[in-house]
């Protein structure tokens, strides 16, 4: 699992590795997202966060204003790499709900 922002020429995240297979079962995915921070969740235990005073001077905190939310199935590409011959396809993304507070 991997939480990321991309703002203007930048990118911060980090990664989580679950002790057990998430494929097993549903899992809950969150995010608590404030004027000045991005906090992701995993079934209720947060793995990481990011805040404005996390930027390099001059870059700018763009996550104060509306945004639309993005779901994706990432395969291949830089990180994780590859599709293999254990890549398992056609893969799935299969999403019970989502929710919004406000």
């Amino acid at each position: 699992v991997r939480g990321t922002i991309h703002g203007p020429s930048y990118s911060r995240g980090q990664n989580f590795v679950s002790a057990s297979s998430l494929a097993a079962g549903f899992n809950i995915y969150a995010i608590s997202w404030s004027p000045n921070s991005i906090t992701w969740l995993l079934d209720g235990v947060p793995y990481a966060t990011v805040t404005s005073a996390d930027l390099a001077p001059g870059q700018p905190w763009v996550f104060n204003q509306p945004f639309h939310l993005v779901l994706n199935l990432a395969v291949g590409g830089d990180w994780p790499g590859a599709p293999n011959a254990s890549t398992r396809f056609p893969a799935t993304l299969l999403v019970d709900w989502v929710r919004v507070y406000q």
